[in-house]
């Protein structure tokens, strides 16, 4: 019998064939997974990275980084094929992208099918890869990641990014651009994992260390002028206090001490127009004092109303009597505006399951960064942006439910 030179017993390919290689370098694989995984949701709501905006390169990163994610994610099912079971949680995912499309139908409108196929490209894919992660990779990796790179937006948009006003606040320019909302959302999530880290810091320079970057991201929400973020980013600040029993009076004095400290060495002329704009909260008329907000929610439950089956994914602009991207600034009012009772009901009961989840983790100390992420994104998209502009929301729930799957075995 002849035997080929790359022939070997089934024991050598075992332990050291290729599937044998990647399954031990499972690890790192799992690691690069939920950095990717990082990197296209804060990111990707810049369109390109700071470094490389301000250098005007052609190369949109979160397109290549999603490209990789999906490499990847592929790398890690055929060397390890286990995958998580379906949940309700999947169905009700699916069935609100379902409801989306379907809403799409009728509609001609660009932001329409841009709307619906962000959701199919990045939005979904982005819900199960986070649920494709494995649970010690979501608690400890995957929030690591999103600090740090929360931290590297801000602090390479300072070196290399140009500010110019956006609606009361900043915006920060590089190559396409990214709105005060978008800075804000990434500002505010890094703060809430900052305020925890500060927490769970042995050494006093450590903590030192992640007090000044939290009162440095709290900054920049300051002068994003987002309300949304700002918003979340005080009630996940009160909800890890009292649900966590962390609240500490030298904590909030040396915290608001930075902050105070930053703000005074800011510019004024920026000042001034931010301070108008929260000033509307209180100011303005509509529902909570959020001014136009006030319209956007009443015309939207208007149409839930009347409409059982949505006016159409996208379509909100018409009940407003303007063209293009227009949206309630609300998450629920949105979906069941556009897509109609069983997409709201849907996306009504996936929140309302993963909120009560994350306060028992944040209560049990368990998984208590992405609960409080999700918690920070469950409350900017009651008040800000659109469905695809929170695409923590979407990777937090995949997390959590991995999260809770590992639990229930």
């Amino acid at each position: 019998m002849v035997h080929s030179m790359w022939a070997c017993g089934d024991t050598d390919c075992e332990r050291h064939g290729p599937i044998a290689l990647g399954r031990s370098a499972m690890p790192s694989l799992w690691s690069a997974f939920a950095l990717f995984v990082a990197f296209v949701t804060h990111v990707g709501a810049f369109k390109l990275d700071p470094v490389f905006g301000r250098l005007n390169s052609v190369v949109d990163l979160t397109g290549a980084s999603l490209a990789l994610m999906m490499v990847l994610g592929i790398i890690v099912v055929v060397i390890r094929p286990r995958l998580p079971r379906p949940v309700i949680t999947d169905l009700l995912v699916l069935t609100v992208w379902l409801f989306m499309l379907v809403g799409c139908r009728e509609v001609v409108d660009a932001y329409s099918r841009v709307k619906v196929a962000t959701f199919a490209v990045v939005t979904l894919p982005l819900y199960f890869a986070a649920r494709m992660l494995p649970t010690h990779v979501s608690e400890t990796c995957l929030p690591r990641y999103l600090t740090a790179i929360g931290l590297y937006v801000q602090l390479t948009g300072m070196m290399f990014g140009t500010w110019s006003s956006d609606w009361g606040g900043v915006r920060l320019i590089q190559g396409a651009g990214a709105n005060y909302l978008s800075l804000g959302y990434v500002a505010g999530s890094t703060s809430v994992m900052l305020w925890i880290g500060q927490y769970e810091s042995r050494a006093s320079g450590g903590r030192v260390f992640l007090r000044m970057m939290f009162a440095l991201s709290i900054v920049v929400v300051l002068l994003s002028a987002a309300r949304g973020p700002l918003v979340a980013v005080t009630l996940c600040m009160l909800l890890y206090g009292f649900l966590g029993r962390k609240l500490s009076r030298y904590t909030v004095i040396s915290g608001f001490f930075f902050t105070v400290l930053i703000a005074v060495v800011a510019r004024s002329s920026i000042i001034t127009p931010i301070a108008g704009r929260f000033a509307s909260l209180a100011a303005e008329s509509g529902a909570l004092g959020m001014g136009t907000r006030g319209p956007l929610f009443a015309a939207a439950i208007r149409a839930i109303g009347s409409t059982p089956t949505g006016v159409g994914t996208g379509n909100f602009a018409s009940l407003m009597g303007t063209v293009g991207r227009d949206y309630p600034h609300n998450i629920l009012l949105e979906v069941g505006a556009e897509n109609g009772w069983i997409a709201l009901a849907a996306i009504s009961l996936l929140l309302a399951r993963n909120a009560h989840q994350a306060v028992s983790m944040i209560r049990d100390e368990h998984g208590t960064r992405i609960a409080l992420l999700f918690c920070f994104a469950l409350v900017s998209a009651m008040f800000s942006g659109d469905i695809n502009d929170h695409r923590l929301l979407w990777v937090t729930v995949g997390a959590m439910q991995r999260i809770i799957g590992k639990e229930a075995k």
